[in-house]
């Protein structure tokens, strides 16, 4: 049975998808994509008026507040990360100016997520909305400076290709085709990161403003959030491989 290729090619399937279930990112996305699933589902049946369908409401509203905890449980410990690139971060002017502030926001947004779970559980006397509100302000503040990383990393990638195209046009040499397709991929990887920023901005506009409030909605933000954990799903598979 297992020597036939479909068998092999399952196998192989079924290793991949352990090894990306095991990776932390991974489940975190996977959660991700379920909540803001879960909250533009909700949305849809809402919009049906029926109530066969709407009766299923509450069950999903279930499901989403249970795998939006599983996520800030997955996420405690997540500022460490941050306070590793911090260490060792070789920016110099004021790059590294836009690095600290990029880390510390990332930071100091993971440690209220941990805020945020403790309110959740009554450890803490806050309302988990309003702390879900200031989490958001950090999220604000800290893309200002991600994007402006992200957008420069792309425009110096542009200016790479450009030049390392001339020298494979010129040389032919095996070490200038390589750079360039390092320098592709990594333009590749800061484009899919930039567009699930921008994807993110208008979950954060609903969450800290009236207006997002008003003309986003649970709806809006729902499908945005489904769409940047699904890109982020899908990158975090393309670098799965299967173990040997």
């Amino acid at each position: 049975f297992f020597n036939t290729a479909m068998s092999q090619d399952l196998v192989a399937l079924n290793s991949r998808v352990v090894t990306y279930l095991a990776r932390h990112d991974g489940r975190d996305k996977l959660c991700r994509a379920t909540a803001y699933g879960s909250e533009f589902l909700i949305y849809l049946l809402k919009c049906t008026g029926k109530e066969s369908l709407m009766a299923w409401i509450k069950q999903i509203m279930k499901m989403k507040a249970g795998v939006g905890t599983a996520r800030k449980c997955f996420r405690v410990g997540a500022p460490l990360k941050d306070v590793e690139a911090l260490s060792k971060m070789k920016d110099q002017g004021y790059l590294k100016l836009f690095r600290i502030l990029l880390h510390v926001g990332n930071a100091v947004y993971y440690s209220m997520d941990t805020v945020e779970l403790m309110t959740i559980f009554d450890i803490l006397p806050y309302k988990t909305a309003e702390v879900k509100v200031w989490r958001y302000r950090i999220f604000c503040f800290k893309t200002i400076f991600n994007l402006y990383l992200i957008l420069k990393g792309i425009s110096e990638a542009v200016q790479a290709i450009k030049r390392l195209q001339r020298e494979v046009k010129e040389e032919g040499s095996e070490e200038a085709r390589k750079k360039l397709a390092d320098v592709y991929e990594a333009k590749r990887k800061l484009t899919v990161t930039l567009s699930m920023v921008i994807a993110d901005l208008p979950i954060a506009c609903f969450v800290v403003s009236d207006w997002g409030k008003r003309n986003i909605g649970p709806g809006g933000a729902g499908l945005c959030g489904l769409i940047g954990a699904s890109i982020a799903c899908r990158e975090i598979w393309r670098g799965v491989k299967a173990p040997k």
